[in-house]
């Protein structure tokens, strides 16, 4: 059954049921809330916000615009509507890479909007601006197509769907490794798929899937959206106070994993969940959930709106919690509430452009769920239900741990008892232990059976092994969950984990413990050396059963304290009994003064071995920092990373066989140093190395004006003739009166994951 006609069977049902509809306060009417609309529409002000063919302009302006306006004609049936959005449409259209010649970071001319939003000498194709761009696109022919007395627009309801399938067709082939932003390289893991990217970012892109889907009935389209769905489910998260929904910003990732999405971003997954129900791959316990969020976490009793999906924070943007409005035929206070933030308006932005047209959409249409959740109706030529489907399970399973005791003393393992009832039948049973009666609950091993009665009235067990937890107090609660997703917990079980630890009786007796220390010392640098930028340890250690480990720390003294050097130190030569191991310690961060260092080596029984402490000199106050008149600070590198930026950890300082010191980087923009210029004509010069990279070594000079925008103006290249140090060309740079600052990038040309090495960087004006 398509996604429209399953929209229509539930409003046949709803009339059946005598569902009442409720519309915003009987005082804002659909007048008012048009004037509203109307009022804040600004669209001279949309299209010059987004003239230029970048794609995060576009998704940001145009796609939010498009979409309100063609749900301000589902909701007026004014065809000023539509002609508002056809005019959008063209201009998007126009704006394509392959209409106005722009290429994307590989030379291609496709037909998209790539945007160097993140990197700004690559243009990229994102995923979000694609689907973001496309979706409206797509829905503006479904909306054409399924009334006949929009036939004059058939024409470009053909062009627009075709933009949207040649748009999305970018991101179906696997991106290049090689580029870090290709958004291509989709994870399909079983039925699921997804980016390696913050979740909104595939949902945006499965929204238009699923709007192609709905104008074409292609099922390609509709397999794909559901992949990522399921993959959306998996990161669904039920707030038990409220049964809502709530997921991450960024699953899995090591910086960002634990971040709870916030109330901006949320919006895409909104209308991918919308998408999603209509066409049969959410049902409605999904949708109350989600509504639930909207209406018990998000939306306060004192007007603000939670900034996170959790209630946390406030948000200073409150018009965007108008995009819940999808659930809001799961919550229809959702139209009051909404109303209430943007009642007073009289200026607004596209985001928030197109809550206001949700709020005209909702208020008009008056949706109400089905029922029960959606399932596959008549195909071609089979008759439609002629009964309403029976009423959605609401009820709650009962359950309760009835063994061990509270109170019980665990040890080993112990079999937990417990009974669940519920009308329909338990589908799933689980078990969680926690610090305390509130959790946090970590959920036990293994999957609970039923061991007596039925799923409607039975008793279930699962196994707790105990032996691995350190003695003390634990919580136990159990969950209940039936087949239409209604839950409930258990009252919190305490018990005392108290595992009694026997002494071994051995057989026969161990044989002799190795009590022999390891022997080890610092060979280089020499001890009196003095040391700047990173210097590179040696260290020999011999034992009679081999070297486990090795560190090195520094202190203030020969007695400490010592804080221990970061890495790992290596064996370089020799073996584990006797051997050979270096270690970096980069001291351009401490401070110029004397320091001791000292080596400690550990064996497979523990025993430890200390070197004498070997005492340096630290010295990274570069006496003669540059030739007279370098504007560039620490540029031959001898001060280590001293006054450079080196976000990521990217570059690295490397030496020479001599000991020279030279910076070492790959193809990012991570490296750089930023330089207050005046007005006027400078000279830049610089010695370059061949790495292993093929493409050429580059510096590349950003200017960032008053306004707060930036621009590349320079990108000087040096392919390397041979494998010694050569000059660089000398690049000379116009500094206009508009720039306030720039940044200078020792970077390599895009093409390879290679490196090249930079020294002797100097930047002087030229009188």
């Amino acid at each position: 059954m398509s996604c429209l006609r399953k929209i229509c069977i539930a409003l046949v049902v709803a009339l059946l049921f005598l569902i009442p509809v409720q519309a915003v306060n009987a005082a804002t009417n659909a007048d008012t809330l048009k004037n509203l609309f109307d009022k804040v529409d600004n669209q001279s002000k949309w299209k010059a916000s987004s003239n230029k063919p970048d794609g995060y302009q576009i998704c940001y302006t145009d796609s939010y615009v498009m979409r309100a306006y063609l749900l301000m004609y589902q909701s007026t049936g004014d065809k000023k509507y539509l002609n508002s959005f056809t005019s959008f449409a063209d201009s998007v259209l126009a704006r394509r890479d392959n209409v106005v010649g722009k290429t994307d970071f590989r030379g291609l001319r496709l037909p998209g909007w790539s945007s160097n939003h993140f990197d700004p000498k690559q243009n990229m194709h994102y995923v979000m601006a694609t689907g973001m761009i496309a979706t409206p696109l797509a829905q503006f022919a479904t909306v054409v197509k399924s009334d006949p007395a929009l036939a004059s627009y058939n024409a470009k309801a053909n062009i627009y769907l075709q933009a949207a399938r040649d748009a999305v067709a970018i991101h179906e082939k696997p991106g290049d490794s090689r580029y870090i932003y290709s958004d291509n390289n989709w994870i399909e893991d079983g039925n699921a798929m997804y980016l390696k990217r913050p979740l909104n970012m595939s949902l945006a892109y499965g929204s238009a899937l699923l709007a192609i889907y709905e104008a074409t009935g292609d099922k390609s389209y509709l397999d794909r959206g559901t992949k990522i769905a399921n993959y959306f489910k998996q990161q669904l998260t039920v707030n038990p106070a409220t049964n809502g929904y709530y997921w991450k910003y960024f699953p899995g990732h090591p910086s960002y994993g634990n971040v709870i999405e916030d109330l901006s971003h949320s919006t895409l997954g909104t209308e991918f969940a919308y998408l999603s129900y209509k066409c049969g791959l959410f049902n409605n316990n999904d949708m109350q959930r989600f509504a639930n969020t909207a209406t018990k976490t998000l939306a306060r009793s004192n007007g603000s709106v939670a900034e996170r999906l959790n209630g946390s924070g406030t948000s200073t943007q409150p018009g965007k919690f108008l995009h819940w409005l999808w659930f809001e035929p799961w919550a229809p206070s959702l139209l009051d509430t909404s109303y209430n933030i943007v009642k007073n308006r009289t200026s607004t932005y596209p985001m928030e452009l197109i809550g206001i047209a949700m709020l005209n959409y909702f208020n008009a249409h008056g949706e109400t769920p089905d029922p029960v959740d959606p399932a596959p109706g008549p195909g071609p030529g089979e008759p439609e239900p002629e009964e309403p489907e029976p009423p959605q399970d609401t009820q709650r399973p009962v359950v309760k741990v009835n063994a061990p005791a509270t109170g019980s003393q665990l040890k080993g393992t112990a079999v937990f008892q417990v009974s669940a009832s519920d009308n329909t039948g338990v589908d799933k049973l689980v078990l969680g232990y926690g610090p305390s009666a509130k959790g946090p609950w970590t959920e036990f091993k293994g999957t609970a059976e039923l061991k007596s009665g039925s799923a409607t009235e039975g008793n279930w067990e699962l196994s707790w092994d105990v032996s691995g937890l350190a003695d003390g107090t634990y919580y136990v609660l159990a969950r209940a969950t039936d087949a239409a997703g209604n839950m409930v917990f258990s009252p919190a079980a305490a018990y005392e984990v108290k595992n009694a630890v026997p002494e071994p009786e051995p057989e026969e007796p161990e044989p002799p413990q190795d009590t022999q220390r390891p022997v080890v010392k610092v060979n280089a640098p020499a001890t009196g050396s003095q040391l700047k930028g990173t210097a590179v340890f040696q260290v020999s250690a011999s034992d009679n059963t081999g070297v486990d480990k090795l560190v090195l720390g520094y202190g203030p003294s020969a007695k400490g304290p010592w804080t221990e050097f970061k890495g790992t130190a290596e064996l370089k030569s020799g073996s584990a009994t006797e051997g050979n191991w270096e270690l970096s310690w980069d001291v351009s961060g401490l401070a110029d003064g004397t320091y001791y260092v000292l080596a400690r080596a550990t064996d497979a029984a523990g025993n430890m071995g200390f070197s004498p402490a070997a005492k340096y000199e630290v010295k990274n106050k570069v006496e003669n920092p540059a030739p007279a008149g370098n504007l560039i600070q620490n540029g031959d590198f001898s001060a280590g990373l001293q006054g450079w930026s080196n976000k990521n950890n990217s570059a690295k300082i490397s030496r020479d066989s001599a000991g020279n010191p030279a910076l070492t980087n790959t193809s990012n923009y991570d490296f750089f140093q930023e330089i207050s210029l005046k007005p006027g004509n400078y000279k830049l010069n610089a010695r370059t190395h061949a790495g292993n990279s093929k493409k050429a070594a580059m510096i590349v000079v950003v200017y960032y004006y008053r306004d707060g925008s930036h621009s590349t103006e320079y990108a000087f290249k040096h392919q390397h003739a041979g494998r010694t140090w050569e000059s660089m060309r000398e690049m000379a740079i116009k500094v206009p009166s508009t720039v306030v600052k720039a940044r200078v990038f020792l970077t390599v040309e895009p093409g390879d994951n290679g490196y090249h090495h930079f020294d002797d960087v100097t930047l002087t004006a030229v009188k």
